[in-house]
């Protein structure tokens, strides 16, 4: 009885810690967190800022593939699984992917037969192979793809390529809420650098897989980017490869995918929670709410879609939890590629209003009821005559680096969109817009504030920008990581990489 309870303790205090990570692939940090029951699920940080080479985040993808490989070649008699989903992929770019080869992981736009490939190869490497791939993708990339259909695998040779591997191209149309913008890849066996078997793994990441070098973007490889890997945990693994299958099933018809994926959100059958860990996917259950800021040259005020989904959407959530925690200091980062607060936006907004309302306190409006223009107006009056000041018992720390067009129509004029950025910041408010040297692609959200007597750390990363159409139309998929005060590793990891582009610019 005594050897029963002290591992139940045992496993409490070691609930979460950094771990050793020898892989060529480097991590940011490598973290295990520890279940009572004796299961553990590993968790690695991947970090790319501005400039920097080889670009391990996107070739993150292309190791998972290697070790899923790996453990085929170790065990043929065995199935391995592969999934993959994709928005923009391009087979202009190679990877160095002979782990032999001292440039393994490196990136080119050259191809070089048996040392370079492009990601279509190296799914394709893996079909010839004997593991089974299912690949989802939204890019226009099916004549690259059908050539290898019909050659012969290496394991099998009385087998085709198309018999281990699935393609599906997403043809839901070409606008902005019509995108299958998820970016992830699932293996459910794998073999680590050292030979240790994983299992379950998952990896998401901001990433695309553009060409190296790209008229609309510059250079691709300008970009801040992050991934993460995450294994041992099945019920996670679980949800990314029903999600994958979701897409899969319904490539020609978006609403249909739309509504399987909300049934399954109602049904609590979809994504997966614990004491560490929620995952997010889109679309979220479908959230209304009056909008009253809409211009008649633009649009009614009516009722319109917020995607406000406190449960199933990790943003609000946290958001929720955030504006409701207990007395103390609290912090919201955003290193997100895409944040929007137009007249359509009612996520948005009500982002920005809830931290309005953090910044300046309980004093401040700080519940759902609409913003009005009379409301905006005393506020500016309020703030010019510094009668409008920051809360110090509960200050709110915050850090913003936003890429793309905001729409900023709500905050115009005296309470302009940058003006509020800053207020809620401290004058410390970072915007950059998409022609700034300085680049990010980011969709990362950081959450710190006290509850119960204790301070939790949210961590939030994937492909879902904050804007109602990521989170209402699209297909995206992001996981919330949840530490506490004894170890808040992963948290760190991605506020010093924050902090660091900000440092940067300075």
């Amino acid at each position: 009885m005594k050897k029963v309870l002290l591992s139940c303790i045992f496993f409490v205090l070691l609930a979460g810690y950094v771990i050793a990570d020898q892989s060529r692939i480097p991590s940011a940090v490598a973290k295990s967190f520890d279940y009572d029951d004796g299961s553990s699920t590993v968790v690695k940080i991947y970090q790319r800022p501005m400039n920097q080479y080889p670009d391990y985040v996107v070739f993150k993808y292309v190791d998972v593939m290697n070790q899923a490989l790996r453990y085929k070649k170790a065990h043929p008699q065995e199935e391995v699984s592969v999934r993959f989903a994709m928005y923009s992929l391009s087979p202009d770019i190679c990877f160095y992917f002979d782990e032999s080869d001292p440039k393994y992981g490196e990136i080119t736009s050259e191809a070089k037969p048996g040392q370079t490939e492009n990601i279509l190869e190296s799914i394709v490497r893996l079909a010839k192979n004997g593991v089974k791939v299912d690949f989802v993708v939204q890019s226009n990339v099916t004549s690259k793809m059908e050539p290898y259909f019909s050659e012969s695998c290496i394991a099998d040779p009385s087998k085709k390529v198309s018999d281990f591997l699935d393609f599906h191209r997403v043809m839901w149309g070409g606008e902005s809420e019509q995108q299958m913008h998820a970016k992830f890849i699932t293996a459910d066996k794998a073999l680590d650098d050292d030979g240790t078997v994983l299992s379950n793994v998952v990896y998401l990441a901001s990433h695309n897989v553009d060409p190296l070098y790209d008229s609309f973007y510059k250079s691709t490889q300008e970009r801040a980017q992050t991934g993460v890997l995450i294994y041992g945990n099945k019920g996670i693994f679980d949800a990314f490869n029903k999600y994958q299958q979701l897409v899969g099933q319904n490539i020609n018809d978006q609403k249909n995918f739309q509504n399987q994926v909300r049934a399954a959100h109602e049904a609590k059958s979809l994504n997966y929670s614990d004491q560490y860990f929620h995952t997010h996917f889109t679309p979220v259950l479908s959230v209304m709410e009056f909008d009253p800021f809409a211009p008649d040259n633009l649009s009614p005020a009516v009722e319109k879609e917020s995607a406000w989904d406190t449960e199933n959407n990790v943003f609000a959530k946290y958001m929720e939890e955030l504006v409701h925690s207990d007395q103390g200091p609290r912090l919201f980062y955003a290193n997100v590629y895409h944040y929007k607060t137009s007249y359509t936006d009612l996520f948005g907004w009500k982002m920005f209003k809830a931290l309005r309302g953090l910044y300046f306190g309980p004093k401040y409006d700080n519940s759902s009821d609409t913003y009005t223009k009379e409301q905006q107006a005393q506020d500016l009056e309020l703030l010019q005559k510094k009668k409008l000041k920051p809360d110090k018992k509960s200050p709110l720390t915050t850090k913003w680096i936003i890429e793309t067009s905001t729409t900023p129509h709500r905050f115009s004029d005296g309470t302009g969109f940058r003006k509020g950025m800053d207020l809620i910041s401290g004058n410390k408010a970072l915007y950059f817009k998409a022609d700034h040297k300085y680049q990010s692609h980011c969709k990362d959200v950081l959450f710190s504030y006290m509850k119960d007597g204790s301070r939790k750390y949210v961590t939030i990363s994937g492909s879902t920008n904050l804007k109602r159409d990521g989170n209402a139309n699209k297909a995206n998929a992001s996981v919330a990581i949840l530490e506490n005060e004894k170890d808040h590793s992963i948290f760190d990891a991605y506020k010093s990489f924050i902090d660091g582009i900000v440092d940067a610019i300075k």
